[in-house]
């Protein structure tokens, strides 16, 4: 089985509901996680978080992926030859509680 990943844009503002009010309007659906909203649309997804929470500045966008399986995903970027861990740490995130998923702290 191979390591699936997502394509999540990561919003960040200082006016997390108005970001969410408009992507709405433009057709797309979601669901309140912990520290954000995730919508989905046709061609992908949009998580849009306070800037206070993320740390961001208003405004950024960040690209990331969500996997099921966080060390599975670290190992398949290692083998291909990438490095799985950016400076800034990796993070392995929860978006339902399960035995199965992981969680890792920043580095």
């Amino acid at each position: 089985m191979s390591t699936r990943f997502d394509l999540v844009l990561a919003r960040a503002s200082d006016d997390p509901a108005a970001v969410v009010r408009f992507l709405q309007a433009l057709g797309m659906r979601g669901e309140n996680g912990e520290s954000s909203v995730v919508l989905c649309g046709r061609s992908g997804k949009v998580a849009v978080q306070a800037s206070v929470v993320t740390g961001a500045s208003a405004g950024e966008t960040q690209l990331t992926f969500a996997v099921n399986d966080a060390r599975a995903a670290a190992d398949a970027l290692a083998k291909a030859g990438l490095d799985p861990v950016q400076r800034n740490g990796r993070v392995g995130v929860r978006r339902r509680p399960s035995s199965s998923a992981s969680r890792r702290p920043r580095a």
